[in-house]
């Protein structure tokens, strides 16, 4: 699945992330997932 694959790389580049950024970053892919799986 292309979601997967995005995040996947996304994944990637949070690890260099703070944890404030992490969690905001967390909440937008969900966010996204839930429109696109709607």
């Amino acid at each position: 699945m292309l979601c997967d694959k995005v995040e996947g790389m996304i994944m990637l580049e949070i690890m260099e992330l703070s944890p404030k950024k992490l969690f905001i970053l967390r909440l937008f892919i969900i966010f996204v997932d839930v429109l696109i799986k709607d």
